[in-house]
């Protein structure tokens, strides 16, 4: 399968940086009847937005005009609206008050919902 008809690029050629990516954390890939789905990861959106803010990084190519995507960067990386930077924190375990079954969360819920009517 190509994915650039005038460049023969084949899916295989990126099968490298895809498992990079998914070991960085950057990005998770989940196989659906026998589709791989790929979706960026709450820490492959920051490593984006710092990518994008860097002025090395720019578009090459004639698919889309690269001069109106390089504007677009520029016009992103002067803006306010970048992706936030923040440090991505690791998963942290479950707190004690935590609701460990249905009929605790069941529970839980009815009061709330009493409480609010």
């Amino acid at each position: 399968m190509y994915l650039n008809e005038s460049h023969r690029e084949k899916v295989g050629d990126y099968k490298g940086i895809l498992q990079e990516l998914q070991s960085a954390g950057a990005i998770a890939i989940v196989t659906e009847k026998r589709v791989a789905k790929v979706s960026l990861t709450e820490k492959g959106k920051q490593i984006l937005g710092e990518g994008l803010k860097t002025p090395d990084f720019s578009f090459d190519g004639n698919q889309v005009g690269s001069k109106v995507v390089n504007a677009v960067l520029n016009w992103y990386r002067q803006s306010d609206a970048n992706v936030p930077t923040a440090p991505v924190r690791e998963k942290e375990e479950a707190k004690e008050e935590a609701i460990a079954s249905y009929e605790a969360f069941e529970k839980v819920a009815l009061s709330v919902y009493d409480r609010l009517n």
